[in-house]
C-alpha cells in the first residue's frame, strides 16, 4: 500500500471515529421534550399556566 492510500485510510477512520462518538437524541423522545414536560410540571405545582415555555412568570417562581 502507497503512503497516500495509507494516510486516506487513516484520515477515514479517524473520521468515523469522530463521528461515532457523538451522543445521539433518542429516537421515541423529540429534542427538548422532556425539557418542557418538566417546565410543565414546574407550572403546575406553582399555580402558573402550564405552556411549557420559559416565560417571566416561570423564571420569577423559580428565583424564589
Amino acid at each position: 500500500m502507497g503512503i497516500f492510500k495509507k494516510k486516506k485510510v487513516e484520515e477515514k477512520k479517524a473520521t468515523k471515529k469522530k463521528t461515532t462518538t457523538k451522543k445521539k437524541a433518542s429516537p421515541k423522545v423529540p429534542a427538548g421534550l422532556e425539557t418542557r414536560t418538566q417546565i410543565k410540571q414546574f407550572q403546575l405545582e406553582n399555580g402558573l399556566l402550564p405552556t411549557g415555555l420559559l416565560d417571566e412568570a416561570t423564571l420569577e417562581k423559580a428565583k424564589k
